[in-house]
């Protein structure tokens, strides 16, 4: 981290630019829950986008990148401006294969329409580059937004009641979200009424 502080967790989509509808309503669903968490990109966390479409031009990432900083609700700041990258993979698209790949992200280019069949989903990295978290569909609940961030930071994000909130949850792969832990909570609850 620029500021020496700690390393961050990551937010990766991978899109292409000129998609004309998923794309952008991935962007700006996920972007309606970070706007209603309290952690603020460039701060707590990253965001990356990534297109893997080698017919985007820097102009493209930055006119996504422009409509991102207006959709956020944050005041922008040069924190935050470096909390979002958008990357484009033009002269080199084998690399955005390789990403996707190691991501699990099928994609597929259409010639006799121009675009690209794929998914919407967003990878929660750790900070060492590690999948922690698949957020798939278009429904990016905020709680879930902010306990993958919690859980890709391994605590260093977020206030004590959120590390203890976080482990009262855990995450369920069979509905894709995070439940409570039952037997956890009353442990903690039990344990609190001992010492009271």
């Amino acid at each position: 981290s620029p500021d020496g502080k700690f390393k961050k967790p990551v937010v990766l989509m991978m899109v292409y630019y000129k998609c004309p509808i998923l794309c952008p309503m991935v962007l700006e669903k996920f972007t309606d829950s970070l706007n209603a968490i309290d952690f603020t990109a460039g701060t707590e966390f990253d965001a990356l986008v990534v297109s893997f479409d080698a017919r985007d031009k820097p102009a493209d990432a930055a006119a996504r990148l422009g409509g991102q900083l207006l959709y956020y609700k944050q005041h922008t700041t040069d924190t935050i401006r470096r909390g979002f990258n958008f990357l484009k993979c033009e002269s080199q698209p084998e690399n955005a294969r390789k990403l996707a790949d190691a991501l699990g992200f099928p994609y597929r280019f259409f010639p006799n329409t121009g675009e690209f069949s794929h998914g919407a989903a967003v990878f929660v990295l750790t900070p060492e580059g590690k999948v922690s978290r698949y957020l798939l569909s278009l429904n990016y609940q905020p709680k879930e937004v902010r306990l993958a961030l919690l859980e890709a930071s391994k605590g260093k994000i977020g206030s004590l009641f959120d590390a203890f909130t976080l482990g009262c949850y855990h995450y369920d792969p069979a509905t894709g979200s995070y439940a409570i832990m039952a037997m956890r909570v009353m442990r903690v609850g039990g344990g609190l009424t001992a010492i009271v």
